[in-house]
């Protein structure tokens, strides 16, 4: 589970902002605007099963909010 980049480009500005701002100290080593499943494909894997989500649902979604779970298993 991991956050992830959002799917409206006014979100994924407010999630750059972040990542080069505040988000650094505060979040822990995320990155709430990486292309989360894109990294782990190029790092050999390939995810079998994902679903995106937001947390915590709110009306109006917080840059930190996207998500995705999966699995993702070792290219051979």
């Amino acid at each position: 589970m991991e956050h992830v980049q959002a799917d409206t480009p006014g979100l994924r500005r407010a999630q750059r902002m972040l990542d080069a701002t505040v988000w650094p100290p505060l979040g822990g080593g995320c990155h709430v605007s990486r292309d989360t499943l894109s990294v782990i494909a190029g790092a050999g894997f390939t995810v079998t099963q994902s679903e995106a989500f937001q947390f915590p649902v709110t009306r109006v979604p917080f840059p930190s909010s996207p998500h995705v779970w999966g699995i993702a298993v070792r290219d051979p």
